[in-house]
């Protein structure tokens, strides 16, 4: 890209956020608005309305769009649409730290201030597409390299990866990746697929949000980070979808327990 070019920038926004983006980005981007789809939570990926987003983010040089928990499957849709692009997908967050951490628990590869700042957003995209480069280059080169190849993916830090887990009609193949309730497959992200797996491996016991931040993570997270809840929601609501409504149980001040029994009321 030539040096004086302006960086394109494919908003997904609101009105409120996009005024922000188009007051404050003008003189560095060159900027296209896409609506929020309404209700935010249903997003179609063979929809006409995704289509048309997915058409006008592949011309972007980035794309914003504006965080709230429930433009969370958006995020995640257009994380899969982008993945193996240079184009990095941003979240616009507020400065609380639980919302910067969920927007990327979902897929955004960075989150960014909202109202925007120009000049470090600018900084952000280059340092990205700069990264994918040189990881492009890595790739390219691994094979002359003397390194050691095995047959299967690196184990979590619980030694998980590469087990299958089941209770009741709920069965996780962290081999494969795969899950499903019954004969139905479940709709699930990697991350997702572990989480459910940590449930089923210890269902009827209830697990704290630590427990999960520990042993799916690796580390600690701040004291109230939302991020478990965030993925719960979305692993309820692909069981609810194959009629496992309710097998996910809040234990409040606690945390989370599988029933291996369908309720058909969620909790």
């Amino acid at each position: 890209m030539p040096a004086h070019a302006l960086l394109r920038l494919c908003v997904v926004a609101d009105d409120d956020a996009w005024q922000a983006v188009s007051d404050a980005c003008g003189t560095l981007f060159y900027c296209t608005r896409r609506d929020v789809e309404e209700p935010g939570p249903v997003v179609r990926e063979d929809g006409a309305w995704f289509e048309d987003v997915a058409a006008a983010v592949g011309g972007a040089d980035a794309t914003l769009v504006s965080w709230d928990i429930q433009n969370a499957p958006l995020v995640a849709a257009l994380a899969r649409h982008l993945r193996g692009t240079p184009a990095p997908l941003i979240a616009l967050c507020t400065s609380v730290e639980t919302e910067c951490v969920a927007a990327l628990s979902v897929g955004a590869d960075l989150v960014h201030p909202l109202p925007p700042a120009p000049t470090l957003l600018k900084a952000q995209v280059i340092a990205h597409r700069r990264g994918r480069a040189l990881q492009g280059v890595a790739e390219a080169g691994a094979d002359r390299l003397p390194v050691a190849r095995v047959g299967r993916r690196p184990a979590d830090a619980n030694g998980r990866n590469g087990r299958r887990v089941e209770a009741g009609p709920l069965v996780v193949d962290l081999q494969s990746y795969t899950a499903r309730a019954g004969s139905e497959p479940l709709e699930l992200t990697p991350l997702q697929l572990q989480i459910l797996a940590l449930l089923v491996e210890n269902a009827g016991s209830v697990l704290s949000r630590d427990d999960f931040l520990n042993r799916i993570w690796g580390f600690d997270f701040e004291t109230g980070t939302n991020v478990v809840d965030v993925h719960m929601h979305y692993i309820r609501r692909a069981l609810r979808d194959r009629g496992c409504d309710g097998m996910v149980k809040t234990i409040r001040g606690v945390g989370y327990r599988l029933d291996t029994e369908p309720s058909g009321v969620a909790a």
